[in-house]
């Protein structure tokens, strides 16, 4: 009896070992490390969007302390990493769908403006200067991307022009290089990789799209 007894005090450490290693391994196998870098951000959050088909609202499930911190989580979950923008950058979001999410948000709406306000005079000489019958257009406001590396904006026909067959509105792309703005090519009815070199495709989609 005694030897009986002294056998399962041995097995025992042993089975308990087997069912936390176990354990262990289906928890591993059924999770993935998410790692976050970010800059020019804070409160920055990992949430669950699973549901939000369904109409169930989003669940936050980490929060992100330092830059190039990570979490552990279900790879059965759709996340979404969240941030509000540090001041002058704008709030926003990044696909968890990676194991890595690298954030750095753009300018906000009220920077890119100001920045606009302060450049008018120069990005309006930077198109008009470099086109022929800059008197038949108006250069509308525009927006900034890649942190003011961009100027997107379009050229639209003056009133008296409006019904002129020839004069269509036409995407005007501008690059800033220090402190001076550059036309890209000359205002086109479409920017693409073949009549406008070396420009990335994000930046192409972009101006087309404005």
């Amino acid at each position: 009896m005694r030897r009986k007894f002294r056998l399962v005090l041995i097995a025992v450490p042993f089975i308990i070992l087997g069912v936390v290693g176990f354990v262990y391994f289906r928890h591993i196998s059924s999770t993935r490390v998410l790692t976050v870098s970010f800059k020019n951000a804070k409160n920055v959050r990992v949430v669950d969007v699973s549901g939000a088909q369904a109409g169930v609202t989003e669940k936050e499930i980490a929060r992100i302390q330092k830059s190039g911190d990570s979490v552990r989580i279900q790879k059965e979950l759709t996340v979404f990493v969240r941030y509000d923008g540090a001041p002058g950058y704008a709030d926003g979001f990044e696909n968890g769908a990676s194991d890595t999410v690298v954030i750095n948000p753009e300018y906000s709406k009220e920077k890119i403006k100001m920045i606009l306000k302060e450049n008018r005079e120069a990005l309006s000489q930077a198109v008009f200067s470099n086109i022929q019958n800059g008197s038949s257009y108006v250069l509308a406001e525009g927006t900034l991307r890649d942190h003011g590396t961009w100027y997107i904006s379009t050229l639209t026909p003056t009133e008296d022009q409006a019904g002129d067959s020839d004069t269509d509105i036409l995407k005007v792309l501008i690059k800033k290089d220090g402190d001076s703005w550059q036309l890209v090519g000359t205002p086109k009815l479409v920017f693409t990789k073949y009549n406008t070199k070396d420009i990335p495709i994000p930046v192409l989609d972009a101006v087309n799209a404005y």
